[in-house]
């Protein structure tokens, strides 16, 4: 049975999934046009996505951004993520920066911090270390862009996720047939038997965008939004507001 996380006013993992919304801006001055945006969509959870930056490593936007973004949503939870290029994301980081990033993000405004799974066994041993002992809660991660794996690797991903001691569980997966639509699902479903953590899975792409509305057949924990479709993040996130709407209407106000 899956154990809630709790985060500032929600509980993780606890009735209907919650809807993330990413924040891909370039420059502050970009955040600062958005923000009124942003607050009108009222997702659940904000993600900053640090690796968009156009000054990334410059502590002084990163200050910056996280306390804009946190003055906006005093009481919205809010995950600190940098995503590398090898998992989807803008930038090719090497794997001692990976951790510096990580551990500045813990410290920076944010309640959650994901952490790519995939590195180095004793670079995420640090990095969730120097999380947890900040409170903060971590959001392992693994991303495969280019196809869906077999079930038996995907739950050893979370059970080596697990023994890192994550806080939730994250996969996404790129599916190219209605039976690896179908196959995720399913592995969502037995995941959310074997795991006490709240999990977030999904098959990205327009042929995977069920997956991120019927989260109450995956037992997803967190939906991925975005403002609009030249703003997403992934391949397959839904309008935010089209996303509630159809959320409405599976699960009604659970």
């Amino acid at each position: 049975m899956t154990e809630a996380v709790y985060t500032r006013n929600i509980a993780v993992g606890r009735g209907a999934a919650k809807v993330a919304l990413p924040i891909t801006v370039v420059t502050p001055d970009e955040l600062i046009k958005l923000l009124p945006t942003i607050q009108k969509a009222n997702p659940d959870i904000i993600e900053w996505r640090l690796d968009f930056l156009e000054k990334w490593q410059d502590d002084a936007t990163l200050v910056e951004i996280s306390s804009s973004i946190r003055q906006a949503f005093p009481e919205t939870p809010i995950i600190g993520t940098f995503r590398t290029k090898e998992e989807g994301g803008k930038q090719t980081i090497r794997p001692a920066d990976y951790e510096r990033v990580l551990k500045r993000l813990a410290e920076l405004p944010v309640d959650m911090v994901d952490v790519e799974i995939n590195r180095d066994e004793s670079i995420v041993e640090e990095a969730v270390k120097a999380i947890h002992q900040l409170d903060k809660i971590v959001i392992a991660s693994f991303h495969d862009f280019n196809d869906t794996p077999e079930n038996g690797r995907l739950e050893g991903i979370f059970n080596k996720m697990q023994a890192a001691n994550a806080d939730i569980l994250k996969v996404a997966v790129m599916p190219h047939t209605t039976e690896d639509v179908l196959q995720v699902i399913a592995f969502s479903q037995q995941a959310a038997r074997n795991h006490s953590e709240p999990i977030v899975t999904m098959a990205m792409g327009q042929l995977g965008s069920v997956t991120r509305v019927a989260t109450h057949l995956t037992h997803s924990a967190i939906t991925f939004a975005c403002l609009t479709a030249e703003q997403a993040s992934a391949p397959g996130q839904i309008e935010i507001n089209n996303l509630r709407g159809i959320q409405h209407t599976l699960e009604g106000d659970s």
